[in-house]
């Protein structure tokens, strides 16, 4: 996301140097040629509920974030499937629940091993949670499969539609997008069409010879609209089952609820139209993120929010694979060629 804020004080710098040519103060006049303001606002925190964010914003500086429309992270970007550029524009969002899991055993000592050592149960507990759940086709990725349908030739075209109309069943359909595009991409896919559990900290023992009594598993899920926190709690309390349940106590870290805007409208009409005129060939539509973002905390405020950075990226670019990865990092070309895209978007909503 600092490619993004990258872009957005780029926009800005270039209207202050606009505003200040013609002998005005940019935070107090009017942007020549604008009848909108421009809000700029940048927080961390967003996978975290935003507390010390975006939330702590709306409930204490809601005119920071108050406006017609706002653009955010992550889409936009360009992604390259069976020779066709799409331009993914991030519409909607899962939600998050992640949980802490607190696994009481028996202490006691290593030599004479026990059933009920808390890092045992804790291995057991993982396994179980982290096998892929069922298959749910929500609308908007009804409409993001159709699109991309119509974008893509032949097989392509084919599989998305039959995944789009629920007509494969879960291993059907997991092998249908693992053989239609590259396995970056096809993680992504699996994890939009699904509630996921990642357990991703797990805590355990003191000394090799010492068997712990507790552990801890740290979960984070993600759910799809329509799924509440109640019933994602009840999808984890099933994996764990009722041999490993009585061991477990089970502690909701924060939960961030699903978020949607309409693929319709100005704002909208303004990011595919000027992506269509910046590259002819790209194929802007609707697309739900895997994660969050600020527009949890802003949907609050009513304001729409769209997750636009626009980057133009080499078909070879694994930039899925560098979020929260070592070394990540946005090409320079990806950006000189969302600047200008960004700045358009900007111009022509609020001119």
């Amino acid at each position: 996301m600092k490619g993004m804020v990258a872009l957005e004080l780029g926009v800005v710098e270039r209207l202050v140097e606009e505003a200040r040519t013609v002998g005005l103060d940019p935070a107090v006049d009017p942007i020549p040629g604008l009848r909108r303001d421009v809000l700029f606002t940048c927080t961390a925190d967003e996978e975290a509920g935003g507390l010390d964010g975006a939330r702590w914003i709306v409930e204490h500086r809601p005119a920071w974030l108050r406006a017609a429309g706002a653009v955010n992270e992550c889409g936009g970007v360009s992604v390259t499937v069976a020779g066709r550029r799409l331009y993914p524009i991030q519409v909607a969002e899962k939600g998050f629940a992640p949980y802490r899991i607190h696994i009481s055993g028996t202490w006691g000592h290593g030599s004479m091993p026990r059933a009920d050592n808390a890092a045992v149960l804790a291995a057991r507990a993982i396994e179980r949670l982290a096998v892929p759940g069922p298959i749910r086709i929500t609308p908007v990725m009804t409409r993001f499969l159709e699109a991309a349908a119509e974008a893509l030739p032949g097989d392509a075209a084919r599989i998305l539609r039959r995944i789009a109309t629920g007509e494969l069943d879960q291993t059907a359909a997991d092998a249908a997008i693992d053989g239609l595009c590259d396995p970056m991409y096809a993680r992504a896919l699996r994890a939009l069409i699904r509630d996921t559990l990642s357990p991703d900290v797990v805590q355990a023992g003191v000394k090799y010879n010492v068997i712990p009594g507790d552990a801890v598993i740290e979960v984070d899920c993600r759910v799809l609209p329509g799924t509440t926190e109640p019933q994602m709690r009840a999808e984890v309390e099933r994996r764990l089952g009722p041999d490993l349940l009585p061991a477990c106590d089970i502690e909701l870290i924060v939960w961030g609820a699903p978020v949607e805007a309409p693929a319709e409208g100005p704002l909208w009409d303004t990011l595919v139209t000027t992506l269509r005129d910046h590259d002819p060939d790209g194929i802007p539509l609707p697309v739900m993120a895997p994660f969050g973002t600020d527009a949890k905390a802003i949907s609050a405020l009513g304001v729409p929010t769209y997750g636009f950075s626009p980057l133009r990226l080499d078909p070879d670019e694994r930039f899925l694979e560098r979020f929260h990865g070592v070394d990540e990092r946005v090409s320079l070309e990806a950006l000189r060629f969302g600047l200008p895209v960004l700045y358009d978007v900007v111009r022509r909503f609020c001119g």
